[in-house]
């Protein structure tokens, strides 16, 4: 759900994991010789850097070899196939979109997870929605879910 709460974590789990896919290994943006930024500009590496530094101590990351290069640490798989689903549905609530089946499952964002569902898998789910665009595309939509009777009655009262 921090996909969902920080936009820019979003974005820089989303180049790691496209970074380390396509070369196994990334460096951090930090240069001796590079100039410091001041402002909003040193704002956002620096809070990327953080976000860097939290992947590691999450496991995610390993960045014990070289300074300032980082390697996925391991891949995690999910205990329970509810978990995987959990995760793709924040995942396309972030997105604010349907996605195609094959992008959903290999989004760069999710790197440190090994997802291994099938669209039968998501089609079990009450939450998910599995659909054909075309002859060719699987997509999915997340299901809104309605509000329970308490929530609706708290918001007809004005406490929400």
């Amino acid at each position: 759900m921090t996909l969902l709460a920080f936009p820019l974590f979003d974005q820089v789990t989303a180049t790691i994991g496209r970074r380390l896919r396509l070369q196994g290994s990334f460096g951090s943006s930090n240069s001796a010789n590079a100039p410091k930024p001041t402002g909003p500009q040193h704002d956002i590496r620096h809070s990327a850097a953080r976000i860097v530094r939290s992947l590691v101590d999450w496991g995610a990351l390993d960045g014990a070899g070289e300074v300032g290069v980082y390697r996925a640490d391991r891949h995690i798989t999910p205990a329970e196939p509810a978990h995987a689903l959990w995760l793709l549905e924040a995942l396309l609530l972030s997105r604010g979109a349907d996605l195609p089946l094959n992008d959903l499952l290999r989004a760069a964002e999710l790197f440190p997870f090994n997802i291994s569902l099938t669209a039968h898998d998501l089609m079990q789910s009450n939450r998910l929605q599995v659909y054909q665009q075309g002859q060719e595309m699987t997509m999915v939509h997340r299901v809104p879910q309605q509000e329970s009777m308490g929530d609706l009655s708290a918001r007809q009262a004005g406490l929400s």
